[in-house]
C-alpha cells in the first residue's frame, strides 16, 4: 500500500493514543473488505487525539461500519466514524493543479565569460547491472 496514493473512505476520530493501524483494520475487517488503514498522529503539543483513516469496500459496508462502530468505546475513548469527504470531480481532460516552475539561483551561469569556462559533458549511458560469463563445471564445451 502507498500512503501517497491512499484515499480513505472513513474517517475514525478520538482514537486511543496508543491505537495501531493494525488493530485499526482488525475494527473494521468483519464489515468488509479493508483496503487499507492509516493512523495520523498529530504532534504531542497539540494534544489532539490520533485519527484514522479507513479505506473499506464495498460501498455498502461503508455505511453498515459507520452505523456500528460511532460511539464504540475503546480504551476508554468514544470513537467518532464518519463517512470521509468525497473529491470533487474534476472536469472531463483536466490533469491535476500544474505546480510552477522555480526560478534558478542567483548564482546560475548568466555571464558569456563563465559559459566557456566548462567543458561540454558527454553522456554515457549507465548500466544496470553486469553479466558475468563463466564456464559451468563439469560440463564439456562443443558437445
Amino acid at each position: 500500500m502507498r500512503r501517497t496514493a491512499f484515499k480513505a473512505t472513513i474517517i475514525v476520530s478520538n482514537l486511543p493514543d496508543d491505537f495501531t493501524a493494525g488493530e485499526l483494520a482488525e475494527l473494521f475487517d468483519e464489515y468488509g473488505l479493508v483496503l487499507g488503514a492509516v493512523i495520523k498522529r498529530s504532534g504531542e503539543a497539540t494534544g489532539a487525539a490520533p485519527r484514522g483513516m479507513v479505506n473499506l469496500a464495498p460501498k455498502n459496508a461503508v455505511e453498515a461500519a459507520i452505523r456500528a462502530l460511532d460511539g464504540t468505546v475503546i480504551r476508554a475513548r468514544h470513537l467518532r466514524v464518519r463517512k470521509a469527504p468525497e473529491a470533487a470531480p474534476r472536469p472531463a481532460g483536466q490533469a491535476s493543479r500544474a505546480r510552477p516552475r522555480k526560478a534558478p539561483p542567483s548564482e546560475a551561469v548568466t555571464a558569456p565569460e563563465a559559459a566557456t569556462e566548462f567543458a561540454p559533458v558527454r553522456s554515457t549511458p549507465r548500466r544496470a547491472f553486469t553479466v558475468e560469463r563463466r564456464p559451468l563445471s563439469g560440463h564439456a564445451r562443443g558437445s
